[in-house]
């Protein structure tokens, strides 16, 4: 081979290498999953998250207070109450522990090429709207389910009971002695 070859096949080499696609590291990951978590962030994935773990503290908080204050709570307390959990969430779950957190769970789930057109679906007009709308499909297929189940109520029971008791003899011995 001539120097000249070398040196085309040479070059050839380092702009072929160039052009790779980078490997697939866990730094990388993390820099492209930081991108889709914040794109989460401005999507409203973030705000709709708080506003879940608002409705859930609130849910577990409400029944306790109205005990405390030995009444029902008024609409204007009911609000108050959710504000106040609302800011306390708010002072732990911040955009940036969003983004931390978020942003590990993509990275060891996805890899770099995944995560890479993951971020450019998310810029699309599509991947926009679908951030956007990931907390009211949330609220609504959680709000579907509960509706199964609350539907499906007692054949769950009868049927847990039925089991638990054909695999546990000794709770049906002390469901008869009761």
């Amino acid at each position: 081979m001539t120097t000249r070859t070398g040196m085309i096949v040479l070059a050839a080499l380092l702009v072929l290498g160039g052009c790779a696609a980078p490997k697939d590291t866990p730094e990388l990951r993390e820099g492209l999953a930081r991108e889709i978590a914040g794109l989460d962030v401005l999507g409203g994935a973030y705000e709709n998250a708080r506003t879940r773990a608002t409705n859930i503290t609130y849910a577990a908080s409400i029944s306790a207070l109205e005990e405390e204050m030995g009444r029902p709570a008024t609409e204007a307390e009911k609000q108050q109450l959710r504000g106040i959990l609302s800011a306390a969430l708010g002072a732990f779950i911040t955009p940036e522990a969003w983004i931390s957190l978020a942003s590990s769970v993509y990275a060891k789930h996805l890899t770099a090429p995944e995560l890479r057109k993951l971020a450019a679906f998310y810029k699309t007009p599509a991947g926009s709207r679908l951030l956007a709308l990931q907390g009211t499909f949330a609220a609504e297929m959680g709000e579907a389910a509960e509706a199964l189940f609350a539907e499906n109520r007692d054949s769950f029971v009868k049927r847990v009971d039925e089991d638990v008791v054909k695999a546990f003899p000794d709770v049906a011995a002390q469901r008869v002695l009761r």
